[in-house]
């Protein structure tokens, strides 16, 4: 349970940052490098890799260096305890909603 907690804190850490959203974003439709992001961002390649870094810790980015470059990809598996952790309180506020759904719709009390 203490390893998932740290797990599911690296991942919401590396989700808390706009930049880190955005790479995963590009990373789900092709395979990033840290040199066209760097570009896209107007940041250094080293600044870059340090955001990889932080995805990579969390579990939801993989990185490969080929040559001079460092590729990005998703990580199959990395949303699956933040989605499970997720899915807990959706299925509460869903039932929460359907109960005043069903007061609201009652005859006159």
């Amino acid at each position: 349970m203490v390893e998932q907690a740290c797990d599911l804190d690296n991942v919401f850490q590396a989700l808390a940052n706009q930049h880190r959203r955005d790479i995963l974003r590009r990373a789900s439709v092709q395979e990033q490098t840290a040199g066209k992001l760097a570009q896209t961002y107007g940041l250094t390649i080293a600044a870059v890799v340090k955001q990889f870094a932080v995805l990579e810790r969390a579990g939801l980015l993989l990185t490969e260096k080929r040559g001079k470059e460092r590729f990005a990809r998703l990580a199959e598996t990395g949303f699956q305890d933040a989605a499970q952790w997720l899915s807990f309180y959706e299925k509460y506020w869903n039932s929460q909603l359907d109960s005043l759904t069903r007061h609201l719709e009652a005859p006159g009390e």
